[in-house]
């Protein structure tokens, strides 16, 4: 059963539909007369291209079910005879010209045909006129597909053209359409989805659509009787888990996803969440729990003998999770509105042979507490509204990164090409009940004519405070810049002689950023620059297509010689009027009384006297556990390549952790780690 919110909201896009009132990326339009279907409001021709997808074909059906009034069925026959006069089919036609784009209009054709299968108002003539559609579009693709589109253009219209074939055996060459379209979208599909179900382009929004179309590919191989024995089935179905449950990791609290390389939090192409989806069509309870309610999921599923079940709302721990092949991490601790949730890039440039969607963002982070996003991947805004914009948004200004001399990590041609893509490597990577610790490298920054490597360690002390070490070596002087990227609903304010900042929300919830060396450091806050073209973008979010906004940007700046250093402290501010911590920086002293430069260490004081007291010592170089010198920072001492020590305000150790280490002392005393330690002992990634 489908929710009555759910279908209300249906009934009111598919009246304004009959309407001829039509609302995509950010733009809405009313057709007085008949649609002109060329339609570009500002030459944006996303528009255009929703227009033509038909995706409210789907929806005027639904109403048409939920209300059983023909009008939704009249209005469907006309606005589908209506397009096929203006658009006839042919590769010179705007409606055709883009072959990925037929694919998408026959997918919802096919949909919205089985949805007006009851209405008595559809005549013969009618329900004719649509199997031509659908035929003329079904023999278009056949003869056009892209096989030099190595994306998910050549995927989804494989797809499509497999399902037409299913779905309308009767039809002239409906059986090598499924056989060609069939061998395609598996050829591909192993090809563009990794090991660890991620697709190959690395974006969020392909994911999705990626893992939604294969969804409804195998309820459309169920029906047609291709069952739990048949291998076409079942390898799909092993795709389909591994790409939902990447996305399940993904998904923060609140049920949204960070916007990784190209794009948006809301998309007509995603027409079923493929994370409830799997888990309703694999009945796997932690798939279903992970993901919202979907309408399009209890439509599709309902037709398979299966039924999508509401996510739980029992707040549970998730662990920490690798996805390597892909190139991500996701660090997490807590559960429900306590859920810190962090995402690590230190993967390709997008798709290797088909970069287009790809963002210059080695080594960037996505961050969320609970239902706050705190530090944010900017999104898409798009393609076709200037060149500006567009490489703004997929560059490295736009991303919680390090930027070195005003330069993206990649060099970025055009609106989608790409020139010597920044190489990540992983360094380091271990997970436990105390402490993660991920850390890895890129080489964009390599080509400068004094080279630069950046290096990023992140120590995720859990349930305390994450500290982020960045490090710049090479040669040459340079200016650097960490930029942390905010959503707009945060208001940060920066303390002029600290140099750190806190930021909260209208609700008092938001983040400290706590600098731990600041000589030589400038902070500043960016917003809402570039619209004007009086200077470079800085300070805009998109996370709706073609819809962008101004949103704070801290930025530290060091200008200098290599070897340059940021080491930043980011704690959750989770309760209003929460004031944060203080942080000190402390020496790292070898045995000899010697200071160990390269060391990272300091001290977090709270208002209730309690405190947490680090070490952290560069991991580039190290090929595992090996003996070191002790160093002691404070009253922590250690020869660990991380150590951290939370101290109660009446001086007692409550907690510890350790990575890579034999032994932890707090003033003078060995602190038992209740076998942290053997846990993380083989994290390293051995160094080429």
């Amino acid at each position: 059963m489908v929710p009555e919110p759910l279908r209300e909201k249906t009934i009111a896009v598919a009246d304004n539909v009959l309407q001829r009132r039509f609302s995509f990326r950010g733009h809405e339009a009313s057709f007085p007369g008949r649609v002109d279907w060329s339609h570009s409001p500002g030459g944006n021709q996303d528009w255009a291209w929703e227009l033509n997808r038909h995706h409210f074909f789907v929806t005027l059906g639904r109403a048409y079910w939920y209300t059983e009034n023909e009008k939704y069925a009249l209005g469907f026959a006309e606005l589908l005879a209506e397009w096929m006069a203006a658009n006839p089919p042919g590769v010179k036609e705007p409606a055709w010209r883009s072959v990925f784009e037929v694919g998408v209009r026959l997918a919802n054709w096919c949909c919205a045909d089985s949805l007006f299968l009851p209405a008595t108002s559809l005549d013969d003539a009618r329900r004719s006129n649509l199997r031509r559609g659908i035929f003329a579009m079904a023999g278009f693709l056949a003869k056009h597909l892209e096989p030099h589109a190595w994306n998910n253009h050549l995927l989804l219209e494989a797809k499509a053209l497999a399902m037409a074939g299913m779905l309308y055996p009767t039809l002239p060459r409906a059986g090598a359409w499924r056989k060609v379209g069939w061998k395609l979208f598996q050829r591909e599909l192993l090809r563009q989805v990794g090991p660890d179900g991620v697709h190959s382009e690395r974006s969020t929004l392909y994911q999705r659509i990626i893992a939604s179309e294969l969804l409804e590919l195998l309820v459309v191989l169920r029906l047609a009787g291709h069952g739990e024995r048949d291998r076409k089935y079942l390898d799909g179905l092993a795709v389909l888990k591994k790409a939902a449950s990447f996305l399940a990791a993904l998904t923060r609290a609140d049920g949204s996803v960070p916007l990784l390389n190209d794009s948006f939090l809301h998309e007509e192409h995603v027409r079923f969440d493929p994370v409830s989806g799997a888990g309703a069509l694999l009945e796997d309870a932690a798939l279903q729990q992970a993901a919202p309610e979907d309408e399009g999921v209890i439509w599709l599923l309902r037709s398979a003998g299966k039924r999508a079940s509401a996510a739980s709302t029992a707040a549970s721990t998730k662990a920490s999770i690798a996805f390597p092949a892909g190139g991500f991490w996701v660090l997490r601790s807590g559960a429900g509105g306590t859920e810190q949730h962090l995402v690590f890039d230190c993967g390709p440039f997008g798709d290797p042979v088909v970069p287009g969607h790809g963002h210059a963002d080695a080594l960037s982070i996505d961050w969320a507490v609970g239902s706050k996003h705190l530090l944010v991947d900017p999104g898409m805004y798009s393609a076709h509204l200037g060149l500006n914009w567009r490489n703004y948004f997929r560059g490295t200004s736009a991303h919680n990164t390090v930027v070195v001399d005003g330069k993206d990590q990649s060099i970025l041609s055009g609106l989608r090409k790409v020139y010597r893509p920044a190489k990540a490597r992983l360094l380091a990577w271990s997970s436990c009940a105390e402490l993660d610790v991920v850390a890895g490298e890129h080489d964009g920054y390599r080509r400068l004519e004094k080279a630069i490597t950046h290096r990023r360690e992140i120590f995720f002390r859990k349930d305390r405070f994450w500290l982020i070490v960045d490090r710049l070596e090479g040669e040459g002087s340079h200016q650097y810049d960490l930029l942390f990227h905010l959503p707009p609903s945060q208001k940060p304010a920066v303390d002029p002689f600290l140099l750190s900042a806190v930021s909260v929300d209208e609700d008092g919830i938001g983040l400290s950023m706590l600098p731990l060396e600041i000589q030589g450091l400038r902070a500043t806050l960016h917003e809402g620059e570039g619209e004007e073209g009086d200077g470079p973008p800085q300070g805009w979010v998109a996370f709706e297509s073609c819809v962008k906004e101004p949103a704070p940007v801290l930025r530290y700046r060091r200008e200098g010689p290599a070897p340059a250093r940021f080491a930043t402290i980011l704690f959750p501010l989770r309760a209003k009027g929460s004031p944060g911590p203080a942080l000190e920086a402390l020496e790292a002293l070898a045995e000899s009384g010697r200071e160990e430069k390269e060391v990272v260490a300091g001290r977090l004081a709270f208002e209730d006297g309690a405190e947490d007291v680090f070490l952290a010592r560069p991991l580039a170089g190290e090929k595992g556990a090996s003996r070191r010198a002790f160093l002691r920072a404070g009253d922590l001492e250690t020869d660990a390549l991380f150590a951290s020590v939370s101290v109660a305000a009446g001086g007692q150790v409550h907690s510890a952790a350790m990575f890579q280490g034999s032994e932890l002392r707090w003033k003078g005393k060995a602190v038992k780690l209740g076998g942290t330690s053997q846990r993380i002992a083989k994290s390293l990634v051995p160094r080429a």
